[in-house]
């Protein structure tokens, strides 16, 4: 199953960038989630994926998600990107975190390339997320979590 794709997002990038740009404001809040799950320990153990190896240039840094997504998922997150735990908390927040992406980088999206000062406070939101994530609250709780951080009711 398809998460997300850059293709998606590809005609939201209005401004003159060269293709390479437009890849990546088109892609960065992909990366960044992406880039966010492999360090909590959602990458998948699972070489018929991807070769581990590259999972693990993320985990440290010596590649960040959008290059990750780019090099070796061309261009799609899909669900064979995460492990079950990744993928239950994926399904959870992602949506919203679309949704809220804005609020979270505080400018318009499609207009940046990944920076470490957006990819910062996408982290920050995604910690606090999975912290009350992870108290599991009852169906009810969750809607209230989302009101708490997007001001309105889960879609």
């Amino acid at each position: 199953m398809t998460i997300d794709k850059i293709e998606w997002h590809w005609d939201s990038v209005t401004d003159s960038s060269s293709e390479e740009e437009r890849l990546e404001k088109a892609g960065v809040h992909i990366g960044y989630f992406m880039e966010w799950a492999y360090k909590k320990g959602f990458a998948p153990n699972n070489p018929e994926t991807h070769d581990v190896d590259e999972y693990l240039k993320v985990v440290n840094s010596e590649k960040n998600g959008l290059q990750f997504l780019i090099e070796n998922c061309d261009s799609k997150f899909w669900d064979v990107d995460l492990n079950e735990q990744g993928l239950k908390f994926t399904s959870f927040a992602y949506t919203n975190y679309l949704d809220s992406y804005v609020t979270i980088v505080k400018h318009e999206p499609y207009t940046e390339k990944y920076n470490l000062q957006d990819r910062e406070n996408v982290f920050k939101y995604l910690d606090e997320v999975y912290a009350d994530y992870l108290k599991k609250p009852s169906k009810v709780e969750k809607q209230n979590l989302f009101r708490k951080y997007f001001g309105r009711k889960n879609k």
